[in-house]
């Protein structure tokens, strides 16, 4: 049935264009530039390959693997980096706090070591340790940002088999059928989530941590030091871990490239805040629209008119 697509006027571009990218693969495989050394970017696409090969795959059916490996790669992680920058440059107070946190507990000098391009020593630069951005006891605000990020933006739709007849309610779910799960509509239950289910709060997954604010503070000033974080017992639930929380999917179905997605993002986000100050060149930030689609997690944003996301990117030297 998979094959008919190609005779539907629908579905014949999207043919010619997975074929071709087909045979690209096939010749880069090929030509072993997926082995190429000191390309560490490459260690990922080489693994699949000789997993591949050990189990008897051809050339060309690991070439079609890669297809499934893009999309599943850039589909979602792409506009999830969008909204998540979007929600921490466009709110200084959010801004603000993910940057001190960032500073605080991922930053570090390094010891002067001689650079691999010119011989110099690092002379005091700072360094990020990328590990402690995705971990909630190093960056409570940062991952809790991040969560809110997919939780508020999520379009997403999941479809579970019904392995023996189920009384949901008043229905019943008979075995073989197919449940749809709509996402969106039990991130904004205000049963599980609240009276601010419809609201981005980026706070809402921090679990133990109590933010003291100077209400002085000028939010525009990040290297104020009127902002203060003490550690305290809370007594709010792990949302991360509710039913109500499908942001990696749910039951025994979870994202398995939702590791690597976060720490690509969250890593993104560091470095952008780190190094720049973004501004809106119009004085106000004007969210896009946003296209949904059935084939990912999160809407992909467009201008409503063609100078609304336009910039102005300052580099910055932070303390």
């Amino acid at each position: 049935m998979l094959g008919l697509q190609k005779f539907s006027p629908a579905g014949r571009s999207s043919f010619r264009a997975r074929e071709t990218l087909v045979a690209a693969f096939c010749q880069y495989f090929e030509r072993g530039s997926h082995l190429v050394t000191n390309a560490p970017n490459l260690a990922l696409v080489a693994s699949r390959y000789r997993h591949n090969m050990c189990h008897k795959l051809s050339i060309e059916d690991s070439a079609r693997t890669e297809i499934g490996q893009i999309a599943a790669s850039i589909s979602s992680t792409i506009p999830a980096a969008f909204w998540m920058l979007w929600h921490v440059l466009s709110d200084p107070l959010v801004l603000a706090e993910c940057r001190r946190e960032i500073e605080q507990s991922a930053c570090f000098l390094p010891r002067q070591q001689p650079d691999l391009d010119n011989g110099e020593g690092l002379g005091g630069r700072r360094g990020i340790e990328f590990d402690r951005l995705t971990k909630s006891e190093f960056c409570p605000i940062l991952v809790s940002t991040w969560h809110e990020v997919l939780r508020y933006n999520h379009t997403g739709i999941a479809a579970r088999m019904v392995m023996e007849e189920t009384m949901l309610g008043r229905y019943l779910l008979k075995k073989g059928s197919t449940v749809v799960i709509a996402n969106p509509v039990i991130h904004s239950d205000t049963s599980a989530w609240g009276p601010s289910a419809n609201e981005f709060q980026h706070q809402r997954f921090v679990r133990s941590q109590k933010i003291n604010r100077d209400p002085t503070l000028d939010l525009r000033d990040t290297s104020s030091e009127k902002m203060t974080t003490t550690m305290t017992k809370s007594s709010v639930k792990n949302l991360e871990k509710s039913t109500a929380c499908r942001i990696f999917g749910g039951g025994s179905t979870l994202c398995p490239g939702r590791y690597l997605a976060s720490q690509e993002v969250l890593s993104l986000v560091a470095l952008v805040v780190l190094n720049f100050d973004v501004f809106p060149v119009h004085g106000r930030w004007v969210l896009p629209g946003k296209n949904v689609s059935l084939t990912t997690a999160l809407p992909t944003p467009y201008p409503l008119k063609p100078s609304d996301l336009d910039s102005e990117i300052l580099r910055i030297q932070l303390a």
